[in-house]
C-alpha cells in the first residue's frame, strides 16, 4: 500500500520535473527566436546603408550626366538611363526600412512589449557583437544531458515508471 503512495509521489514530481523542463525549452526556443531576428535586424541595416550610398552614387552618376549631355557629349538616352537607376536604387529604400520596422516589431512582441517601444532603440545601426573567443566545449553526451527536450523525455520515462510500480502496488 505505502509503496504504492510513494511510487505516485515520484510519478508526480517527476512529471512536475518534466514540466519545468518543458518550460526551459520554451525559453530557450523564445531567446534563440529573439537573437535570430535580432541578427536579420543588423543585416537589414546594413542593407539598408548600403542601398543608401548606392542611390548617393546613382545621383553623382545622374548629376555628372546632366553636365555631359549640357555639354553634348552624351546622349539623352544615357541621361534617361542615369536617371533610371537612380529611381531604382531610391525605390529599394522603403522596402527595406519598412522590413526594418517589421522585424523590430518582431522582436518587441517576442519580448512582450508595445510594438512601436524598441523603434527608437533599435533604430541605429550598430555593429554585431563580437563572439567569444574561448566557448565552452564538451562531450556530445555532456551537450546532450543540457538539453531540455532530453531532460524532459527523462523525466517522463520516471514518470512512467513510476506509474508502473503504481500499478503494481494496485495489483
Amino acid at each position: 500500500f505505502f509503496g504504492g503512495i510513494r511510487r505516485e509521489i515520484e510519478a508526480a514530481e517527476a512529471n512536475l520535473e518534466a514540466s519545468e523542463e518543458t518550460l526551459r525549452d520554451s525559453l530557450i526556443t523564445l531567446q534563440a527566436e529573439v537573437v535570430r531576428n535580432y541578427m536579420e535586424l543588423r543585416g537589414q541595416q546594413l542593407r539598408l546603408a548600403i542601398a543608401q550610398k548606392e542611390s548617393e552614387n546613382r545621383q553623382t552618376n545622374v548629376e555628372i550626366a546632366e553636365t555631359r549631355y549640357q555639354a553634348g557629349l552624351i546622349t539623352h538616352l544615357a541621361l534617361s538611363r542615369a536617371q533610371g537607376e537612380r529611381a531604382i536604387a531610391e525605390s529599394r529604400i522603403p522596402a527595406i526600412e519598412n522590413l526594418i520596422l517589421g522585424i523590430i516589431h518582431r522582436i518587441a512582441i517576442l519580448l512582450g512589449l508595445d510594438p512601436a517601444s524598441l523603434v527608437s532603440e533599435l533604430n541605429e545601426t550598430v555593429n554585431l557583437p563580437d563572439i567569444p573567443d574561448n566557448l565552452p566545449a564538451g562531450l556530445p553526451s555532456e551537450l546532450l544531458r543540457r538539453r531540455p527536450d532530453i531532460r524532459k523525455a527523462e523525466r517522463e520515462l520516471a514518470a512512467a515508471t513510476a506509474r508502473i510500480g503504481v500499478s503494481t502496488a494496485e495489483l
